[in-house]
């Protein structure tokens, strides 16, 4: 990813006079000793001109920073963050206070009359919160009002921005719908509102753009969501959603787990995380301490001091095989993540993107990112498919559910209506499938590439292809039987004198 600056121009320009952007650049690496990315001193720049900024780069591209630039070479401003997860709320407030930033996270671990207090007497200049607290008399929507705070220059960003629309419009958190009303309570209702994701479909960026009546002169960037380091795959399990044990395949015991590469499973259920890991703690003939402290379940009904310690752990490398729901999809930095799976098939291909983020967060790596369908997925995907108009492999038509799936499926249903998508009959499975997921699984058991699947719903830069870098499973079969066989004419000359030499023994 760019540098607003390469190093020499860097070094020639410390001390000397300059514009405005080698200024944002010098302080930022005072603060942080960071070269900013090009696209991190845009964001700041828009915010200083007083514009809404709509910003799409993909996971770990430094997005947390950008929301904080500004702090760097402009005083009296107020930035409120809205996050979705404590986890993320937690390591932005260490990040920007490790930066010499006044930072604060505000939810249920930190909340407290005093904090809120200290809030609206300008003791911090960057909260980070959810949007329930932001719409709340009793903790963050007064404090937005206060007398003290007025003389300041007020940003609103929205992190994980698509959670607007997969998670506001679906009725799961209601309150993320409402985040543009925060406009109406700034002093000034002209102050910059902000968002922010590594993943946005033209559908969803749509319902973002009207939620938080987001400016028709705002500053778009799109760096999109691809990155090289992520290999894609679908792979079909030959049992039903009930076969947590297939996960165990994709873990091989002939190393021992604390000496291999870690790994994280995301699953659409709190108790499948428990189910999944006593078959991993089974596999591995793991028991007693070891079994809970290398492999571990994590979901949102567990307090807070457990979720916190377990990411500590897996975040030191002390937790091998982490089993988790869409509590820990977005935002948290685990630097050595090289396995993701997930579990039956997300419903949307943001959710699965943002998931398969996590890995390979550490220059350098390389992270596999696997989804495990059911056949009876297959099969929906693919009627999906062929009733958008969509080419579906002829080959794949003879894949057929499981008994135990078809059975689920006669189940009276209670899902949530969501547009194009195929909707599940039970409400324990999580069968809804939108249509971008159903191409993208179809594409991978047909062996076909997987990034133009992403690239074609995310409106993607043009990138490296996936072809060139072996980005997903459909290509690396493709270059495997293209590819021309190097030691073939060695392995024809070796043949021929094994041949000659059997010959002359014959004689």
């Amino acid at each position: 990813m760019e540098p607003a600056l390469d190093d020499a121009t860097f070094e020639a320009i410390r001390n000397q006079p300059r514009d405005i952007t080698d200024t944002v650049v010098i302080k930022t690496f005072a603060r942080t000793k960071l070269i900013p990315r090009k696209f991190q001193v845009q964001f700041a720049l828009g915010v200083d001109a007083g514009r809404d900024v709509l910003c799409v780069a993909g996971t770990g591209s430094g997005k947390s920073l950008a929301f904080v630039l500004i702090h760097f070479f402009r005083d009296n401003i107020q930035t409120w963050i809205v996050s979705p997860l404590n986890v993320i709320e937690h390591q932005m407030a260490t990040d920007y206070c490790n930066y010499g930033l006044r930072a604060v996270a505000v939810n249920a671990s930190t909340l407290t009359p005093e904090l809120i207090k200290d809030i609206a007497s300008d003791k911090y200049d960057i909260v980070i919160s959810s949007p329930e607290a932001y719409r709340d008399s009793n903790k963050l929507r007064k404090v937005i009002l206060s007398s003290d705070l007025a003389h300041k220059r007020h940003v609103t960003i929205v992190d994980e921005a698509h959670c607007i629309t997969t998670w506001g419009s679906t009725g799961f958190r209601k309150d993320f719908e409402r985040i543009g009303d925060m406009r109406i309570k700034m002093p000034n209702q002209d102050a910059p509102m902000c968002a922010a994701t590594a993943t946005l479909s033209e559908k969803i960026k749509d319902g973002v753009v009207q939620s938080l009546h987001m400016k028709t002169d705002r500053l778009d960037i799109n760096l999109g969501c691809w990155r090289p380091s992520l290999r894609f795959g679908i792979r079909i399990m030959n049992g039903g959603m009930n076969s947590y044990s297939q996960v165990c395949e994709h873990f091989d015991t002939f190393v021992a787990l604390e000496d291999t590469s870690q790994a994280m499973i995301f699953v659409e259920a709190a108790k499948i995380t428990h189910f999944i890991a006593r078959e991993l703690r089974l596999h591995y003939k793991l028991s007693g301490d070891d079994a809970s402290d290398l492999i571990c379940a994590y979901h949102a009904n567990m307090d807070e001091p457990t979720k916190q310690r377990i990411v500590r752990r897996f975040k030191a490398g002390k937790v091998i095989i982490l089993i988790t729901t869409e509590a820990l999809t977005m935002g948290a930095d685990f630097p050595f993540v090289l396995r993701i799976f997930n579990f039956t098939h997300p419903m949307i291909l943001e959710i699965w993107l943002q998931r398969a983020g996590r890995g390979a967060r550490q220059a350098g790596l390389v992270c596999i990112c696997i989804i495990l369908v059911t056949k009876y997925a297959v099969q929906t995907a693919t009627a999906l498919c062929k009733s958008a108009g969509i080419e579906v492999d002829p080959a794949i038509l003879s894949i057929k559910a499981e008994p135990e799936d078809l059975d689920l499926a006669e189940a009276p249903s209670a899902d949530s209506p969501v547009e194009n998508t195929h909707k599940s009959k039970n409400p324990k499975s999580p069968r809804s499938m939108s249509l971008e997921i159903a191409e993208y699984i179809v594409a991978g058991v047909a062996g076909r590439c997987l990034t133009e699947v992403i690239d074609k719903y995310f409106d993607n830069p043009a990138h490296t292809s996936c072809y060139d870098i072996g980005g997903c499973e459909g290509c690396i079969r493709r270059r495997q039987r293209e590819e021309p066989d190097t030691h073939l004419g060695q392995r024809q000359e070796n043949r021929q004198l094994i041949e000659s030499e059997d010959s002359a023994l014959d004689d």
